[in-house]
C-alpha cells in the first residue's frame, strides 16, 4: 500500500522534494528509485515476505528506504532504539527473528559486539551518509508491490515503561488509517512541511506528520538529533508549517527561543505527545508562537494517535487530550466494560483499523491487550460531558491508600502548576498503615530550591488530605524512556523506605 503511494507521488510530481536531510535533497522520484533499488537487492539476499529486517541508525534516509522497500517486498521493518545497551539490542533482534540487519556507521562498534552475541542474522548492511542506495536507477511506478495491507510491515517494541518490551505488530493499513486520521485532524496538506527531530524508530517520530507527508506528497526536513538551538534556527528561516514532539523537547526549544528571541512564522500544527504536557508550557508556547500546542494521546499499539486536541478547542480545553481522531472508535470503561459517566474514571479503550495486529511471538500478551475486540491500553481517564477526554495515568500506577484511590496525574498536575517545580513524578510506595502512600519525585526550576514541606503544603492545599505525598524527594531528572515517558517502575525499584532515593 504504502509502497504504490510513493510511486503515484513519483508519477505525479517526481521531482518535488520528499525529503531533506543535511545537505541532502531527495525528489518523490529519488525516494522511489532508491526503495525500488533497495528491494531488489534485499530480494537478491534472500528477503521476501515475512523477512524481519532490523534498522538500528540515527535518524537518517536509510530508515525511509527500507521502509518503502519492506512494502514492496512484504518484509518487515523492526526499527531498533539507538539509545539501548548492546545486550538490549540483542534482545529486540531476536526476539523479532531479525535475519538481516541494517546499520549505520555510527554504530559500527555496537554492532560488532551484538553480532558476537546474536545468531540468527544472516545479513549486516552498513548504510552510508547518504543512504543506502545513492546511485539508484529510476524505477517504474506502477505494479511494484504484493504486500498485503494487514500482514505486519512495522514492528515497534514498546517504551518497556513497566518492564521487558514486547514487539507491537503495525500493519499497511494501520499506517494508512493514521495517515487518514492526521490528514482529516490536524489538518495536513501536500503544502506542508514538517520538522522531523523526534526518534523514528518510535511511532511518534515516524508515524507523526513524517510518513502521512511522504504519502500526500508534503515535505519532511530530518534532522539527525534534537537540537534546540539548531531547530530555533530552522524554524526562524520560515518555511517549517507543522513539528511533532514529545514535552521535554518543546520545554527544552521554547527555553533557547526565549534566549534568542526568534520565532517561526510559518509554524501553524504544533503537536506534543507521549506524556503529559504541562500547563505551564502550553501557555507559555502559545504566547512565544501564536499558535496552540495541540496535545494528543496514542500508544504504538495504536500506531502513533489515537485522540487530539483540536487547535480550536486547546485554549478552552487545556489539559484535555481532546476527542478520538476521525477514524478511531475510543471509550472509556469501568471494570465491567461500560462506558463511565462523566467524571467517573475509567480505562481508555480502542477498536479501530490503527490497532495492531497483536504482540509477535507473544499471544499471552496479546490476549490480555485486546479482548472482545478492543484494545484496553491501561490509561486510565475521565471524559467530561461535552466528551473531551483527561488522562489521570497509568492503570499499573494508580495508588489505592486507605481503601481510596489516588491518580498519580491528579498529584502531578497539583505539583507541576506549583512555581518552582519543572516537572515531576508520584508513585505509590507500601505503607504499614494505609497499604500504600504516594511519594513524589520533583526536578525543581533552575535556581529553585523548594522545600518538602513547601511542596506538601501546596498539595494539601489543593487535595484531598490523603492524596498528598507523605513524602518529597528532589531529584536532578526522572528516569525516562527514549520516547518521554517517565520510567515509574525504576523510581519504585529505586525507592529507599529509610527516606531518600536510593542510587
Amino acid at each position: 500500500m504504502i509502497a504504490t503511494m510513493l510511486a503515484h507521488q513519483a508519477d505525479r510530481q517526481g521531482g518535488k522534494t520528499a525529503l531533506r536531510f543535511g545537505d541532502l535533497t531527495l525528489s518523490y522520484g529519488d525516494l522511489h528509485a532508491r526503495a525500488a533499488a533497495l528491494a531488489v537487492r534485499l530480494q537478491e539476499m534472500g528477503a521476501g515476505e515475512g523477512t524481519k529486517i532490523a534498522h538500528l541508525s540515527f535518524n537518517d534516509v536509510s530508515f525511509f528506504e527500507l521502509l518503502f522497500a519492506c512494502s514492496r517486498l512484504g518484509a518487515v521493518i523492526v526499527p531498533l532504539n539507538f539509545r539501548l545497551a548492546p545486550a538490549e539490542i540483542v534482545y529486540q533482534i531476536e526476539n523479532a527473528q531479525a535475519e538481516v540487519v541494517v546499520h549505520s556507521a555510527d554504530f559500527r562498534e555496537t554492532i560488532a559486539e551484538v553480532r558476537a552475541a546474536t545468531g540468527g542474522v544472516r545479513h549486516w548492511i552498513e548504510a552510508g551518509e547518504t543512504g543506502l542506495a545513492p546511485d539508484a536507477p529510476p524505477a517504474p511506478t506502477q505494479g511494484l508491490t504484493r504486500h498485503a495491507p494487514d500482514a505486519c510491515l512495522v514492528m515497534i517494541h514498546t517504551s518497556g515503561t513497566t518492564g521487558r518490551p514486547k514487539a507491537a505488530m503495525l500493519s499497511e493499513r494501520n499506517l494508512v488509517a493514521t495517515a487518514q486520521n492526521q490528514i482529516a485532524d490536524f489538518p495536513l496538506t501536500h503544502a506542508d512541511v514538517t520538522l522531523t527531530a523526534a526518534p523514528i524508530f518510535h511511532a511518534g517520530g515516524s508515524l507523526i506528520c513524517t510518513l502521512p507527508l511522504l504519502l500526500i506528497g508534503g515535505q519532511v526536513v530530518l534532522k539527525k538529533h534534537f537540537d534546540p538551538a539548531e531547530i530555533a534556527e530552522d524554524l526562524a528561516t520560515g518555511g517549517i508549517t507543522c513539528m511533532f514532539a514529545a514535552p521535554a523537547m518543546w520545554q527544552a526549544l521554547i527555553a533557547t527561543l526565549k534566549d534568542t528571541g526568534t520565532r517561526a512564522p510559518d509554524l501553524r500544527i504544533c503537536l506534543s505527545g507521549g506524556a503529559a504536557e504541562t500547563e505551564r508550557s502550553m501557555r507559555a508556547f502559545r504566547e512565544m508562537f501564536g499558535v496552540p500546542l495541540m496535545q494528543g494521546f496514542g500508544l504504538s499499539e495504536c500506531s502513533s494517535t489515537s485522540t487530539v486536541l483540536r487547535a480550536e478547542d486547546a485554549e478552552a480545553r487545556i489539559g484535555s487530550v481532546g476527542k478520538p481522531m476521525l477514524m478511531n472508535r475510543v471509550r472509556v470503561v469501568d471494570a465491567q466494560g461500560n462506558d463511565v459517566k462523566p467524571g467517573e474514571v475509567g480505562e481508555i479503550v480502542q477498536s479501530d483499523d490503527t490497532v495492531m495486529l497483536g504482540y509477535y511471538r507473544n499471544p499471552t500478551a496479546t490476549a490480555e491487550a485486546i479482548r472482545d475486540g478492543w484494545l484496553h491500553t491501561g490509561d486510565l481517564a475521565t471524559v467530561d460531558e461535552d466528551g473531551f477526554i483527561y488522562i489521570h495515568g497509568r492503570l499499573k500506577d494508580m495508588i489505592i491508600s486507605g481503601g481510596e484511590n489516588i491518580y498519580p496525574a491528579e498529584v502531578e498536575a497539583v505539583l507541576n502548576a506549583h512555581p518552582d517545580i519543572s516537572e515531576s513524578a508520584v508513585i505509590g510506595v507500601p505503607d504499614a498503615r494505609w497499604g500504600e502512600t504516594p511519594v513524589a519525585y520533583i526536578v525543581p526550576l533552575a535556581g529553585a530550591t523548594p522545600s518538602a514541606e513547601e511542596i506538601i503544603a501546596h498539595c494539601k492545599a489543593h487535595l484531598a488530605s490523603y492524596k498528598k505525598p507523605s513524602r518529597v524527594f528532589v531529584v536532578d531528572a526522572l528516569p525516562r524512556t527514549p520516547t518521554g515517558k517517565v520510567k515509574k517502575f525504576e523510581l519504585r525499584e529505586t525507592f529507599s523506605p529509610e527516606g531518600a532515593p536510593a542510587g
